[in-house]
């Protein structure tokens, strides 16, 4: 295989990447047991790595760096080096703590950039996946996920044998020339080139000159700012049933009714931090979402459309959990988006979840999350309706784990399967010390827009 040169938007977040961002989106599932015996998931991954060539494809760099990355086969491939097992004795609170971990460490760069960790020693004899991709793997969207070819499907077509044979790793001269060659025929490489470039070099003159650009404003929430490492995460699931009740009660649609439980988990973070008396101002929270096509009806793979994201204002300073929802329903009117509506019978084909909500990512990156200043990024994506297996172990739960983007504290994916909405958490843990009190507040909201007396009952409290 020649080497492939990465898409500007790939080079971007292979570039992100430093001691303190983490450009990787970690999803969880849950099966039932039990766990599969040693060597069987190892020989079934196997057997599906074939089928996604990037799962054999690591990143090298082009010397002085004319030119954007390239992908090229690992020679050293080996899967020992990708599939991890971790045993817990805490149960679901050590399986916080360990996503944590796996969110918070780095993919090895030197190799290609996937991880899946079985995790053992669940209460009621269950076991985990928590598959770890990096963004620039993401690739249309099917992805590079490796829980979608884990996934039991009859419709796979696995290839007798493998047959692998990488090419050798090319040479620092070897990327030169072919980098060199591209510069000089084609002049989208050329426009590309002068623009990285031109970029570079004012920012070594603001350098020079001592610009090293204008000091940003403390943000009032504190909710975006500099990050540490490590990272804390947390989810909630709740029953789709509870959520259309609310739906129905307050007429509004899911997707607002999302925004409003994420609007009460953002507030509660802000009042046991004791800014409720500072008259902070609204939240703004960059919202992908995977958005239905012309006739908003599924094709037969099952999805049709694509991802979009709006800028959205959260009223956190809102005490009233149904004027939140109120405001948000009123955002929502105004918007001539399409939103693909969670609990729509809409079947995602196969398993293409978490590569969706990388798209959605990618999207509020492409949006500008820097510019436009804002302070959160919530991840909305439907997700499959019908039960899936692994080894013929039934999927239980589907957690999503989004990374930190553009200086944020808080990411909030959400995701949905068979008849359960789950909102996964993550925090830089140096500046929010837990994200289970985010959920707390996701969990609550809903109790207090299903049921008047609980609402009144909070209210008086507070």
């Amino acid at each position: 295989m020649r080497p492939i040169r990465m898409t500007p938007e790939d080079s971007a977040f292979w570039k992100m990447e430093s001691e303190v961002s983490r450009m990787h989106s970690v999803t969880v599932t849950i099966f039932a047991g039990p766990a599969p015996a040693e060597g069987e998931l190892e020989a079934h991954l196997a057997a599906r790595v074939p089928l996604v060539p990037h799962f054999r494809h690591r990143v090298v760099e082009v010397p002085l760096d004319l030119g954007r990355p390239m992908w090229v086969e690992d020679v050293d491939f080996d899967l020992d080096n990708h599939l991890i097992a971790a045993s817990l004795s805490s149960g679901r609170a050590g399986l916080n703590e360990l996503v944590s971990l796996i969110l918070s460490e780095p993919l090895d760069r030197s190799k290609p950039l996937w991880q899946l960790t079985v995790v053992t020693g669940l209460e009621d004899d269950r076991w985990a996946l928590v598959s770890k991709v990096h963004h620039s793997m993401i690739d249309g969207l099917y992805g590079t996920e490796p829980l979608a070819v884990l996934v039991d499907d009859a419709a796979i077509d696995l290839p007798a044998t493998d047959g692998w044979n990488p090419s050798p790793t090319p040479s620092a001269n070897e990327l030169v020339g072919r980098t060199v060659a591209e510069l000089l025929f084609d002049p989208a490489e050329q426009y590309r080139f002068a623009r990285a470039n031109s970029r570079r070099n004012r920012r070594r003159f603001d350098r020079l000159l001592g610009r090293g650009g204008e000091a940003q404003a403390p943000d009032p929430t504190g909710l975006r700012g500099p990050v540490g490492p490590a990272r804390t995460w947390a989810s909630v699931s709740v029953p789709m049933d509870t959520m259309r009740r609310a739906r129905s009660r307050h007429e509004v649609s899911t997707h607002e009714l999302v925004l409003a439980m994420v609007t009460s988990g953002l507030r509660d973070l802000l009042v046991s931090r004791e800014e409720s008396g500072r008259g902070w101002p609204r939240v703004k929270a960059v919202v992908p979402i995977a958005v239905s096509g012309p006739t908003g009806e599924p094709s037969a793979a099952g999805f049709v459309g694509g991802v979009a994201a709006e800028v959205v204002e959260l009223p956190t300073g809102q005490a009233d959990p149904v004027a939140r929802l109120r405001s948000l329903h009123q955002q929502a009117s105004a918007d001539e988006s399409n939103p693909v509506t969670i609990d729509a019978r809409l079947d995602v084909a196969g398993f293409s979840t978490p590569a969706l909500a990388s798209l959605g990512l990618r999207e509020a990156t492409r949006r500008g999350v820097v510019e436009s200043g804002a302070q959160t990024v919530v991840v909305n994506v439907p997700g499959p309706i019908h039960r899936l297996t692994v080894l013929g172990r039934p999927m239980l739960e589907l957690h999503p784990a989004p990374p930190l983007a553009g200086g944020v504290r808080v990411s909030i994916g959400v995701y949905s399967y068979l008849d359960t909405l789950t909102f996964g958490v993550t925090a830089d843990r140096r500046s929010v010390t837990s994200a289970g009190v985010v959920i707390g507040g996701i969990r609550r909201a809903l109790d207090e827009l299903v049921d008047p007396q609980q609402e009144r009952n909070n209210n008086a409290k507070s």
